[in-house]
């Protein structure tokens, strides 16, 4: 979006006080490749931190007190971003880091109150809960100090609910900025387990980020703009993450078969995640014999302007259009009909229309 965006992005999958995981890292660095993408996340390299496993040796870990990473490496990618903010001021420029923040968190979780999210890290325990980062916090501290005009948080989490574990504070004074908007999703609902699974790329990954991702590349655009929205993200979370389960998984009634997904400020379609190509959809019109000489032509459903037109010569009309309702209409004789332009692919396989 701008050079004035930051990204914090962690994945942790190796806990050697709670069950591995297999997704976590192939997913958080999926979200930081799209988000450094220029164009869609269009965040500069260097304004991004990526917090992996990986990035400490030696997996796998002696024990949980040696494990990594730990909260304070996440606490310092804030203070990283506190720092700009501290810096701009001093230049002058406010109180501000940038115009938008990323947070992408993937990994084990827990909610230990109905309202949050939080990551566990990878010095956690059933009984070391303590050792979390508390993303829906840090988020909406991010947002009321005004440090960014738009936060997005995504978390890749299960969101279990451990009975009298208390959420850490947010490490930072409280500060009252210019709210701008925020954008919230999350792997799963309260008290539920967010859920990983082989794809068909052949690695596990997350549910909830494989759907983010095939999301914010395209299938959640709206259809005619392109654009990926707070709002059409949103729908296309909530009606499609179930595409990504097993018939088994759909079985199950402990999978959660819907993501949490919230926008508390009703950002809706004025908040722009992300653009993409609308693509072109080949379209074979079979006019009747009778249409002979007679003009066609192609309506939007919108504005009713017209799109196409064309004399019908006794063969098939073969045109290309962007997704969307259409209505063909025959001029002479009245004979008319709506079209819904609508796929997953573009040319092959074309759509066929018997008018």
């Amino acid at each position: 979006m701008s050079d004035q965006d930051c990204a914090i992005v962690v994945g942790v999958w190796l806990y050697p006080g709670l069950t591995d995981l297999s997704g976590p890292e192939s997913d958080a660095v999926a979200f930081a490749n799209w988000v450094r993408r220029p164009g869609p996340g269009d965040v500069p390299p260097d304004r991004v931190r990526l917090i992996l496993t990986s990035d400490f040796a030696p997996p796998p870990f002696p024990g949980v007190d040696q494990a990594n990473p730990t909260r304070d490496k996440v606490e310092q990618a804030f203070d990283w971003i506190d720092q700009l903010a501290r810096d701009n001021e001093n230049k002058g420029k406010g109180l501000r880091a940038g115009e938008r923040l990323y947070i992408y968190f993937a990994g084990h979780g827990f909610a230990p109150v109905l309202d949050e999210s939080a990551l566990l890290m990878a010095n956690a325990t059933r009984n070391r809960v303590r050792y979390h980062v508390a993303g829906k916090a840090w988020a909406n501290w991010f947002y009321k100090a005004g440090y960014f005009d738009e936060v997005v948080l995504f978390m890749d989490c299960c969101r279990e609910n451990y009975p009298g574990s208390p959420v850490n504070a947010v490490g930072f004074g409280d500060i009252t900025g210019n709210l701008g908007k925020r954008f919230f999703g999350f792997g799963t609902k309260w008290r539920k387990t967010s859920w990983e699974r082989p794809m068909p790329d052949g690695k596990v990954h997350g549910v909830f980020t494989t759907a983010l991702l095939t999301g914010l590349t395209g299938a959640g655009a709206d259809p005619t703009t392109g654009l990926v929205t707070a709002n059409s993200l949103r729908n296309y979370l909530i009606n499609c993450m179930k595409n990504f389960l097993s018939d088994d998984d759909l079985k199950n009634p402990d999978i959660e078969k819907e993501p949490d997904v919230n926008d508390p400020d009703n950002a809706g379609d004025g908040l722009i995640l992300a653009k993409v190509a609308v693509p072109n959809y080949t379209v074979k019109i079979q006019l009747p014999a009778a249409a002979a000489g007679k003009t066609v032509r192609v309506l939007s459903s919108n504005n009713f302007q017209q799109v196409a037109s064309t004399t019908a010569n006794g063969s098939d009309w073969t045109i290309k259009l962007k997704p969307g309702t259409y209505l063909v209409q025959v001029a002479g004789n009245g004979q008319e009909k709506v079209i819904d332009v609508r796929g997953s692919e573009p040319d092959p396989p074309g759509i066929s229309v018997v008018l």
